[in-house]
């Protein structure tokens, strides 16, 4: 089984300043959005200042749901995703500091998306959401979206 905390510790020693520019952003699909948003909360002197997150995994869709319980919780990630508190830890990033000095964040979801549901996030104020004409894995392969997301890095 993969270890999701390994994951995070090793996203957070990459996006520490040592060796790198003033800034970083960060591209996640799926599950990444989670990782990324944990090693984030758990590196103060991180480097990150714009995450875009495509078709985020914040909620089970029907396809993953039923993998869910096919594995009986064999599936770290999945373990995650269906628990509301789990899926939302660390959603509002820097929740503390004033909205011009956070994690600039832009989540873009699919509208046809089998593995991923789409969530309500009014509550953060500080992330743009998007929606594509686009499945759960075909949205990071549409020129859309690629041209979305660099436009939101630099």
């Amino acid at each position: 089984m993969r270890d999701t905390r390994e994951s995070v510790q090793r996203l957070g020693k990459l996006i520490r300043p040592e060796g790198l520019d003033d800034s970083v952003g960060i591209v996640s699909h799926s599950f990444g959005d989670w990782v990324s948003r944990q090693a984030i909360a758990n590196t103060p002197d991180h480097c990150v200042r714009q995450l875009v997150s495509v078709t985020p995994g914040l909620k089970l869709g029907l396809i993953t749901a039923g993998l869910h319980m096919a594995t009986l919780g064999c599936i770290p990630e999945l373990n995650i995703l269906s628990d509301p508190d789990s899926a939302f830890l660390n959603l509002d990033l820097d929740d503390r500091l004033p909205l011009d000095n956070r994690v600039r964040r832009t989540v873009i979801w699919s509208r046809i998306d089998e593995c991923v549901r789409k969530v309500s996030l009014e509550a953060v104020p500080s992330i743009e959401v998007l929606d594509v004409w686009a499945t759960h894995l075909t949205a990071v392969l549409q020129p859309n979206v690629m041209r979305m997301i660099a436009a939101r890095l630099t």
